[in-house]
């Protein structure tokens, strides 16, 4: 696969051990309670622009991903008519599936 359609999960992870350690530092420091809750109210604020800057520079590679995991799944969900169950149906089960088909028949005769 083409390295530019995937994001760079590494830059995140290097970001949140950045963070974690500035968040270490600013427990270690003595700071009066006013000033700690600014530098708290500005880890905040640099955790969420930092990670907003992240998706918004990966955004294209994120939408690629996303893209290729739907048509993964959407050639996954659709049936195989060969294969026969192996586990059988419960009741509750098979009355579900005879109302819908019933439903679904007189649908079609409309």
């Amino acid at each position: 696969m083409n390295q530019a359609n995937r994001p760079k999960r590494w830059q995140l992870d290097l970001f949140v051990l950045l963070m974690t350690i500035l968040m270490v530092l600013e427990m270690q420091t003595h700071l009066s309670s006013s000033w700690e809750t600014v530098v708290e109210v500005a880890w905040c604020a640099l955790a969420l622009i930092g990670m907003g800057l992240w998706v918004y520079v990966n955004w294209a590679a994120l939408q690629h991903e996303e893209q290729r995991w739907r048509r993964r799944r959407r050639t996954s969900d659709q049936p195989d008519l060969t294969a026969s169950r192996t586990i059988p149906l419960t009741p509750i089960q098979r009355r579900i599936l005879n109302v819908t088909q019933a439903h679904s028949h007189t649908e079609e005769t409309e």
